[in-house]
């Protein structure tokens, strides 16, 4: 829910942390909508459960949530 993923998989699969994402920090949109429409890893793809206006919709979810990265 607070997008840092679930803490067993994290430890695993590097990247699953939303909150330490690169490409969240760089607020990639084109790459965040890739990999919820397509999937990743264990991440499964939900391009063909969600419209375009979702999708576009979950992005801005994602980099709300987020934040702007650690200044530390």
């Amino acid at each position: 829910m607070d997008g840092t993923g679930n803490p067993r998989a994290t430890k695993r699969i590097e990247g699953l942390d939303l909150t330490a994402s690169r490409m969240v920090w760089e607020a990639d949109r084109e790459e965040i909508r890739r990999r919820i429409a397509e999937g990743e890893g264990t991440m499964p793809a939900f391009g063909d459960k969600l419209s375009p206006r979702e999708l576009d919709t979950l992005v801005g979810y994602v980099l709300e949530i987020a934040g702007p990265p650690d200044a530390g």
